[in-house]
């Protein structure tokens, strides 16, 4: 935060220390400093100054744009006339409208209706949890996706055919990207740790759950493969899927919303695998408390790796991605010499 004002520097300072600014009238920069500094001095002052006095209307812009020319994103507060230049050069312009001028109104992105300084943290909480929503939400249908895309892959590899059948994937899709994901886009997210917004923070996040969501089927479908018939294993394998990625939906979320949706998923999952004739439609079928047991193990591992080695997650999902695109280059190879053959 910099306190940029036309006030005494001796004034500055007193109101700094009322907002927590920690400074001396000796640290305090007028605007006579300012003009003395060349281009690198005020690169360095923007940095480490943190109040500046007696500056005009031209200083307070040249601040704000030094500010931005090291890199930062700047908000600049301001409700009287020579503040207007300095609102509209900032990244974000903020006006104060109870006691403001019509300038600093006007020149504003966001308006202060009612003067209070402290609507700005509401503001700017609401802004994190609205991301932190988005970014939640989008990795987990995307990541899920992906993760469902690598174990369909990496079973027909295996077996020459996919461990799922259509219904199921159609099920899996059902009962994890519908109500769960709706409901983690639109409630309060769990912890407080800061999210990068960056779209490589996004894709990371995204790589994890699809990794986490591979282990968790591949390592239910292998356990329930050593003890059961096929159709067992791919019914173990579904829950295993399904129950990892509900399980990612829980750690992003604790409302109760988001587990009143979790919960009636693996219900309505639990439905499905259980009831004679509705099973068979989806060609599964009933795996008692060790498929279960199985399928939940399964998937609180996958949740363990996911959470203590995140890195080892990145990387496998890079490789599964490029799995995925060499599965797609051969594919395409192939269907080639069968045009030219048929020519």
């Amino acid at each position: 935060m910099r306190l940029i004002t036309g006030d005494h520097p001796t004034t500055a300072a007193v109101i700094a220390q009322e907002l927590g600014i920690d400074v001396t009238v000796e640290q305090v920069v007028t605007g006579s400093d300012w003009e003395a500094m060349s281009a690198d001095q005020r690169a360095e002052a923007v940095v480490s100054r943190l109040v500046f006095a007696r500056m005009t209307p031209e200083h307070k812009i040249e601040v704000v744009q030094t500010l931005e020319r090291a890199g930062l994103v700047t908000a600049m507060v301001g409700d009287g006339v020579n503040d207007a230049a300095a609102i509209r050069a900032a990244s974000v312009g903020i006006g104060v409208g109870a006691r403001g001028s019509d300038a600093a109104r006007t020149a504003a992105d966001v308006v202060l209706l009612d003067g209070k300084i402290e609507a700005l943290l509401d503001a700017l909480d609401e802004g994190e949890q609205l991301w932190r929503r988005v970014h939640s939400a989008v990795s987990v249908l995307l990541g899920g996706n992906l993760g469902e895309v690598s174990f369909a892959l990496i079973t027909t590899i295996l077996t020459g055919r996919s461990v799922l059948n259509a219904r199921q994937m159609l099920l899996v899709n059902m009962l994890t990207d519908a109500l769960p994901a709706a409901a983690l886009a639109v409630s309060p997210q769990a912890g407080t740790a800061e999210v990068d917004r960056g779209e490589a923070g996004m894709w990371r996040a995204i790589g994890i759950r699809g990794a986490s969501t591979t282990i968790g089927a591949m390592l239910a479908w292998l356990l329930a493969s050593t003890t059961g018939t096929q159709r067992r294993a791919a019914t173990v394998a579904l829950i295993g899927l399904v129950g990892t990625q509900l399980a990612q939906t829980l750690a992003d979320s604790h409302s109760a919303l988001v587990v009143l949706t979790t919960v009636g998923s693996l219900g309505a999952l639990a439905l499905v695998v259980t009831t004679p004739g509705l099973s068979q439609v989806f060609g599964c079928t009933p795996v008692g408390p060790l498929g279960w047991g199985q399928a939940l193990l399964a998937a609180a591992v996958a949740g363990g790796i996911s959470a203590l080695a995140p890195d080892l997650l990145v990387r496998a999902s890079e490789n599964a991605r490029r799995l995925i695109a060499a599965t797609a280059d051969g594919a395409a190879s192939v269907d080639a010499v069968d045009s030219l053959a048929r020519r």
